[in-house]
């Protein structure tokens, strides 16, 4: 039925403090049906909310279901409004990092297209739990191939947050989705992690890519290497 009418909602008749969904009422033969009203788009960039006679508010909501709801409750005093600025600031902040990571994806993408070469020296790039930690079999295989091979080159790539504790324990690192992050990875000889890298992130063919999996070895994976 979509696109055959249209529906025009009373608001100043909704009952106060009231939550309401929306159904079409008809006859099927002599069956009564109450049918949910479907959203068959987002309500983002569309008005959803509106200021009645009496400070009382509207305001229309898409369920988990893709039905309609409708709630009307007092609308929020000067003094609430103030209150909520500061809220509004951070999510004026968080849609900036948003923007901000999705720009960084992208260049991330284009440097991993890039043409690289692999350092002349034996390098090994070291990854727990997505950069998170400097742990589990990973961290077991650096501490022995320390002493087995004190010629090879070995980086963990590392959060942000872990960079004071790799400079406390002298652990040499590079920080995820970095230019310097994309080219150690891209001029490397082996991957040694637990998880698995972002789909976007280009292993070359002379990478060797060592999966040490974490926990039980009964998993999916979307991962090709």
């Amino acid at each position: 039925m979509r696109g055959l009418f249209k529906v025009t909602i009373p608001l100043t008749d909704l009952p106060q403090d009231s939550i309401e969904d929306l159904y079409i009422s008809y006859k099927m033969g002599s069956q009564p049906i109450n049918q949910r009203l479907i959203l068959a788009r987002s309500l983002e960039g569309q008005t959803v909310q509106a200021i009645l006679p009496g400070s009382r508010m509207v305001l229309i909501e898409k369920r988990f279901n893709n039905g309609i709801v409708i709630k009307e409750f007092p609308a929020p005093s000067l003094g609430e409004k103030i209150a909520a600025v500061p809220g509004k600031t951070h999510a004026v902040v968080d849609l900036g990092r948003t923007v901000q990571d999705k720009v960084n994806l992208r260049r991330m993408r284009f440097l991993f297209k890039s043409g690289h070469r692999p350092y002349d020296q034996t390098t090994i790039v070291f990854e727990s739990f997505g950069g998170r930690q400097v742990s589990d079999s990973p961290y077991a295989i650096y501490r022995l191939f320390k002493e087995l091979y004190p010629g090879f080159n070995f980086v963990w790539s590392i959060d942000r947050s872990l960079k004071k504790f790799c400079k406390q324990n002298n652990i040499p690192f590079v920080v995820r989705r970095t230019s310097k992050w994309v080219r150690t990875l891209e001029k490397a000889t082996y991957w040694i992690s637990n998880a698995r890298f972002p789909s976007w992130v280009r292993k070359p063919n002379y990478v060797t890519y060592i999966q040490t999996w974490h926990g039980t070895p009964l998993k999916k994976t979307g991962s090709r290497y």
